[in-house]
């Protein structure tokens, strides 16, 4: 997201590792996990693995996405 808006500053492992135990320590629970390579942050991000397809959607589309998502996120509260 931050790319589309305009410079995408990636963050570290460590400060990557930070907000994964405060998003546990908070009681943020998601779907995603963390695998190699995944996310992507400025120790893995030239490495040679291969990048996520770009894609282009609607400020519709991306909207309809987030609320998708928020309702998603309050039904498993």
């Amino acid at each position: 997201m931050t790319e589309l808006l305009g410079k995408q500053v990636l963050l570290s492992g460590r400060d990557v590792e930070k907000l994964l135990v405060a998003r546990a320590r908070y009681g943020t629970t998601t779907a995603s996990t963390v695998i190699p390579g995944c996310p992507v942050t400025r120790d893995n991000a030239d490495d040679g693995e291969q990048r996520p397809e770009r894609i282009s959607v609607t400020r519709e589309e991306l909207e309809a996405l987030i609320e998708e998502a928020v309702r998603k996120d309050r039904a498993l509260r």
